[in-house]
């Protein structure tokens, strides 16, 4: 996940691939979230 975090990591490569990034990952409530295990919350955000 940190290199997926890195701007010249994961996101510049998708960039330069015409992919949309996928960090953060999005769940759609709170419920959702709260099941994955508290070291990836982080990398998560809510959006319905």
């Amino acid at each position: 996940m940190e290199y997926l975090r890195k701007p010249n990591g994961g996101p510049a490569v998708l960039k330069k691939m015409g992919q949309p990034p996928f960090v953060p990952s999005r769940v759609p409530d709170g419920d959702m979230l709260k099941r994955l295990p508290v070291p990836l919350q982080k990398w998560v955000e809510v959006r319905q």
